[in-house]
C-alpha cells in the first residue's frame, strides 16, 4: 500500500494478511523439517475426529450463545447434518427420528417451515430443512414434508416481479427466489407458475460489477451472487445475465495473500464465502464448457444450452462440474487457507478467519468450500486422507444423497 495514511479497512486487511502470512511461514518451516510424506500429511491434516465430535455433540445440545438463533433452528440442523455428510458420518437412527419429529413440529399446516415450532413459515428455514433432509437422505424424514402444502406456500410467496417473498408480507429478494426454486426442485414440485418471469428477476439483480445484489440496484454480494448463479442454473436460463462479467467478479473475490474469498469488494476474507463464492465457479465452468461445445449464445455473452446443474443430477453432472472453474481461481490456495488458518484442530470446527472463534455456520460452509476446492483442482491439499464427499454446488448438498432424494420425490405423483 503506497498511501502514507491508511484507512481503517486497509489496517484491518493488513492485520489479517500478517496473521495468515505468519501461519503459512510457520507451516512451511514444519513441512521443510518433515522427513517423509506421512509426516507432511500430518502437518496438512483435516482433523476429522475432532470435527465429528464437535458436530455430534452440537446436535445433542448447544451452548447458551446459540439462543439468539432460536428462529434459525432448521439452519443449525442443516449446518450440522450437512457437515457430517461431507465427513461421511451419519447420525444414529434415534437422532434421525428426532430430526424428523422436529421438522414435523416446525411445518405449518398451510405449508412451509418456520424457524422453530409454532413460528411463522418462512422460505429460509424451509430451504434449510429440505437441505438437511437431502443431506441425510433418510426415508422417514422425507415423509415429513407435505408437498401439496409446500407448493401452495410457494405459490403464495410468488411475486408479480418474478421473484418470491420470504414470508407473508415479507421482502421480495434474490435469497427467497433461490430458496423457493431449490425447494421446489428437490421436492419435485417445480412448475411454470413458479418459474414465471423468474429469469428476468435474476437478471434485474445483476449489478454493473458483475455480481448480484439482493434486490435490483443493490451492491453485488457473495451470498446474493450465489443465489443468482445457482438460481439461473436451476432454471437452466441465463438469457438475462452477463456470465462473463459474473465470472470475472467472482474470480476476483479470491484474496491474493490469504487464498480465501471475500464477500464484497474491499472486505475481509471470510471462510463462509468458500462456498458462497466458490460454488459459483463450478456452476459457471459448466456453462463455459457448453459455450465451447457450441451451445447457443445471446447478445450479452450468455449461453443457452441444456445444462445439468441442479437438474436430476446423475454421474455425468459430477464429471461436468469436476473442472471446478480451474484456471479462473486457485483451489489449492483455498484449501490451504481453510486447513491452516480456519481449522480448530483442538476442539473441532472452523472459524471465519484467524483469530475468530469457530461456529457451526462457518464449519459447514468451510467444509462445503473445501469439498468444492478438492473437486476443482488436480490435487487434494494434504493428501487423499483429507478428501471429503463431493458436494453439489447448486443445492449445497452432498451429491450422491441429493440424487437419492431427487429420485425419491420424482417417483411420487405430481402436485398442482
Amino acid at each position: 500500500m503506497d498511501s502514507e495514511i491508511w484507512s481503517e479497512s486497509q489496517k484491518k486487511q493488513r492485520e489479517v494478511e500478517v496473521r495468515c502470512e505468519r501461519i503459512y511461514s510457520s507451516k512451511t518451516y514444519e513441512l521443510e523439517s518433515c522427513k517423509s510424506e506421512r509426516e507432511r500429511e500430518q502437518v496438512l491434516h483435516l482433523y476429522r475426529d475432532v470435527h465429528r465430535s464437535y458436530l455430534e455433540s452440537s446436535l445433542e445440545g448447544l451452548p447458551q450463545g446459540y439462543s439468539s438463533l432460536d428462529a434459525s433452528r432448521p439452519w443449525i440442523v442443516y449446518w450440522i447434518t450437512g457437515s457430517l455428510s461431507l465427513l461421511d458420518v451419519s447420525p444414529a437412527p434415534s437422532m434421525m427420528r428426532r430430526v424428523a419429529e422436529f421438522f414435523g413440529r416446525c411445518q405449518d399446516s398451510r405449508g412451509g417451515i418456520g424457524g422453530g415450532p409454532g413460528q411463522l413459515p418462512h422460505l429460509a428455514p424451509t430451504y434449510a430443512a429440505v437441505n438437511a433432509m437431502a443431506s441425510l437422505a433418510d426415508p422417514v424424514i422425507m415423509e415429513v414434508f407435505d408437498r401439496s402444502a409446500t407448493y401452495a406456500f410457494l405459490l403464495r410467496m410468488k411475486h408479480p416481479s418474478g421473484g418470491f417473498r420470504m414470508h407473508e408480507d415479507g421482502e421480495v429478494d434474490i435469497r427467497a427466489t433461490y430458496c423457493a426454486l431449490s425447494v421446489a426442485k428437490i421436492l419435485h414440485i417445480l412448475s411454470p407458475a413458479l418459474t414465471y418471469r423468474t429469469a428476468e428477476f435474476f437478471g434485474s439483480c445483476q449489478t454493473y460489477e458483475g455480481g448480484f445484489g439482493g434486490e435490483p440496484f443493490n451492491e453485488a454480494h457473495g451470498g446474493y451472487t450465489f443465489c443468482g448463479t445457482a438460481g439461473c442454473a436451476l432454471l437452466n436460463d441465463y438469457t438475462h445475465v452477463n456470465t462473463d462479467s459474473l465470472l470475472a467478479w467472482v474470480a476476483h473475490r479470491q484474496m491474493a495473500t490469504e487464498g480465501g474469498f471475500q464477500g464484497r469488494c474491499n472486505k475481509l476474507v471470510d471462510a463462509c464465502y468458500s462456498f458462497w463464492q466458490g460454488a459459483c465457479l463450478p456452476i459457471l465452468a459448466e456453462r463455459l464448457a457448453e459455450r465451447k461445445g457450441g451451445a447457443g449464445e445471446d447478445g450479452r455473452g450468455v449461453q443457452n444450452g441444456n445444462g445439468g446443474c441442479g437438474a436430476d443430477s446423475g454421474e455425468g453432472d459430477d464429471a461436468a462440474r469436476g473442472t471446478g472453474g480451474a484456471g479462473f481461481w486457485s483451489p489449492e490456495d483455498l484449501q490451504r487457507y481453510l486447513l491452516l488458518c480456519c481449522q480448530d484442530d483442538m476442539t473441532g470446527g472452523f472459524r471465519d478467519k484467524p483469530p475468530m472463534r469457530k461456529d457451526l455456520y462457518h464449519t459447514f460452509y468451510s467444509l462445503a468450500g473445501l469439498s468444492l476446492a478438492q473437486g476443482g483442482g488436480p490435487t487434494v491439499y494434504g493428501g487423499k486422507k483429507n478428501a471429503l464427499e463431493r458436494l453439489d454446488p447448486v443445492h449445497g448438498v452432498r451429491g450422491d444423497r441429493l440424487r437419492k432424494t431427487l429420485n425419491h420425490f420424482s417417483a411420487l405423483p405430481s402436485v398442482s
